[in-house]
């Protein structure tokens, strides 16, 4: 596991993050997660009501460049879920896919979602090839295309504030759960593949 800003622990068997940092994100990337391409990411997010979190998420496809990977997050004060592409630079150096006049704007969410403080979402990416569809509590948002990055791990992510994560499991080619008896930050990279 690489982790990136902020401070992360286990707190009653959920992994957090505290701070207030740009792209605080933990990944799991190793040798078997290079060659990860088709598969299913999910987990619980709870962006936090105190430290006022914004934006959190997960991430996928994620390289061995901590810049690098692609994010499917809450933005909780516009009730929409956003897909960003971080590349190498800086944690800030990212790449919208959508723009509306001259305001970047990706994927909004559709059908009147409303995203809530301290309340568990679930979320979801199917990737297929180059292919994605990204849910919020069990409803496809939205579907998109994109070739950059063809393999990679899983993680998760918050921005500028505290967050709560749970339940991360990757399924598909591989399969792969977090142990929450051990949910360490420092195991959390002992996750199991099964093929």
């Amino acid at each position: 596991m690489k982790a990136s800003h902020g401070k992360w622990a286990v707190k009653g068997g959920i992994f957090q993050v505290e701070g207030k940092d740009p792209a605080m994100h933990a990944s799991y990337i190793e040798d078997e997660t290079k060659t990860w391409d088709n598969y299913t990411v999910e987990a619980r997010v709870r962006p936090a009501k105190a430290g006022n979190t914004r934006w959190a998420g997960i991430v996928f496809r994620a390289q061995e460049d901590l810049h690098e990977y692609y994010v499917y997050y809450l933005n909780t004060p516009n009730n929409t879920t956003e897909f960003w592409m971080h590349k190498k630079g800086k944690w800030d150096t990212r790449q919208s896919f959508v723009k509306k006049g001259n305001k970047d704007t990706n994927n909004p969410a559709q059908g009147g979602i409303k995203i809530a403080q301290d309340k568990w979402h679930d979320m979801k990416v199917v990737c297929n090839g180059s292919k994605f569809k990204f849910y919020f509590d069990g409803k496809l948002q939205v579907e998109f295309e994109d070739k950059t990055y063809k393999t990679g791990g899983v993680g998760v992510w918050s921005w500028a504030g505290p967050a709560s994560f749970d339940n991360l499991k990757v399924t598909g080619d591989v399969v792969a759960a977090v142990d929450p008896e051990k949910k360490l930050a420092a195991t959390w990279g002992s996750l199991k593949t099964i093929r």
